[in-house]
C-alpha cells in the first residue's frame, strides 16, 4: 500500500462560514522557491523598518503588502462561497477587492503552514 499525498488543504472560513478555500501545502521544493521570492522583499523591509521618515513607513507598508501578496499568489488555490456583485469570485478578485478580514484570515492561515516547525530547522 502506497502512501497518498494531498498537495492541498481545505479550509472553512470562521469569518464567512460559506466560503471555503484551498491552501497548497508546503514541500521542500516549494519552501525553496518561497523563499527564493521572498529573499529581496525582506531585506528591504528590514531596511525600511529601521527608518524613521514617513517615506521609510510608507515604503515598509507597501513592501509588507508586496510580501502579503506573494504568499497570497505563491499558495492560494481556489476560493469558493462568495460573491461580489451576484458572481463568483476566485482568489485574485479576493485578494484584490474582497472583504480585507477575509484576506488576513486566509493569509494567516498560509503564514502559520509555511513557518518551520522546531524540528524543520533543526534539520
Amino acid at each position: 500500500m502506497s502512501y497518498s499525498w494531498r498537495s492541498a488543504e481545505e479550509y472553512r472560513s470562521t469569518a464567512y462560514p460559506t466560503v471555503k478555500y484551498r491552501i497548497s501545502k508546503m514541500s521542500m521544493g516549494r519552501r525553496l522557491e518561497l523563499t527564493r521570492r521572498l529573499r529581496d522583499l525582506m531585506k528591504r523591509l528590514e531596511f525600511a523598518n529601521a527608518g524613521t521618515s514617513n517615506e521609510d513607513k510608507m515604503d515598509a507598508a507597501i513592501l509588507a503588502g508586496e510580501i502579503d501578496r506573494l504568499y497570497w499568489e505563491f499558495a492560494v488555490e481556489s476560493i469558493e462561497g462568495i460573491q461580489m456583485n451576484g458572481d463568483e469570485i476566485g482568489p485574485t478578485t479576493q485578494f484584490e477587492l474582497g472583504p480585507e478580514d477575509l484576506s488576513r484570515e486566509i493569509l494567516m492561515r498560509i503564514k502559520q503552514q509555511t513557518q518551520l516547525t522546531e524540528t524543520e530547522r533543526k534539520n
